[in-house]
């Protein structure tokens, strides 16, 4: 699965954004490209990132700043 929705870095060679335990930055950028208006599932943003769950998404959803 391609992000279709971020341009830049942050992808690995199989066109999944790559992201340890600890680091919510790859997802947080995912979360902010979702327009407003729209909806994207925790499941839809996880699918994005390699290595990651619906679970860790909500918890990076919930500590994303503000903006």
């Amino acid at each position: 699965v391609v992000c279709t929705m971020c341009v830049g870095g942050g992808m690995g060679a199989a066109g999944l954004f790559e992201v340890a335990d600890t680091d919510d930055a790859a997802i947080h950028a995912l979360i902010f490209e979702v327009p407003a208006g729209e909806a994207a599932s925790y499941g839809m943003i996880a699918s994005l990132v390699q290595g990651c769950g619906p679970r860790q998404v909500a918890r990076a959803h919930h500590s994303a700043p503000k903006g």
